[in-house]
């Protein structure tokens, strides 16, 4: 798989304040499915222009960004070799507005009620305590994370902060349950 040699800003950069992050790979790359597979959490509010220029990914960020707030930004499976096609699959782009990078993690298993079997593709959404009770159906979460095939996911690099943990089905890709179309699930506290 193609191996991240540098990156400008650094990773795990704190007080950022840039529009363009730039990621160099030991070896030519292509982007695949780079709209599904890439999120950022917290959401950003406008996609990321990404574009290719001999071994770097350089990414443009659309708009202003939270202060003080640590941002992860999940690759998934989007960035492979183009001869052989391995799949770069655990590259995470993490930086703060602030003057420290947040560290805490939550880590889970989505499994399918009826059945038991673990649900990938679920959407696990951490929304503040105080959420309403219809807050699932309109309000984007804090953070988020995707289910893999056995059903795991990991929110990190959280704020010292409570919340209330969902998952959802996300056939739409918004963020939020819509009633009656998407499987859901929460954790009891």
């Amino acid at each position: 798989a193609p191996e991240v040699i540098r990156t400008s800003p650094e990773n795990k950069s704190v007080n950022f304040n840039h529009t363009t992050i730039e990621i160099e790979f030991n070896e030519y790359i292509e982007l695949q499915n780079f709209g599904n597979q890439f999120y950022a959490s917290p959401p950003l509010t406008s996609k990321i222009t990404q574009k290719l220029k001999g071994k770097k990914l350089i990414l443009t960020l659309n708009e202003e960004l939270l202060p003080n707030t640590t941002y992860t930004f999940n690759f998934g499976n989007s960035i492979t070799d183009i001869t052989e096609r391995n799949v770069q699959s655990d590259f995470k782009y993490v930086f703060s507005t602030g003057p420290y990078l947040d560290s805490l993690t939550v880590k889970g298993q989505v499994v399918d009620a009826f059945t038991g079997l673990p649900e990938a593709g679920l959407i696990a959404l951490l929304h503040p305590y105080n959420l309403s009770d219809s807050g699932i159906l309109s309000e984007k979460p804090t953070y988020y994370a995707i289910s893999n095939e056995e059903g795991n996911f990991s929110i990190e690099n959280l704020a010292l902060d409570t919340f209330q943990l969902f998952a959802v089905k996300d056939q739409n890709f918004d963020l939020t349950y819509t009633h009656g179309a998407e499987k859901y699930a929460f954790a009891e506290h």
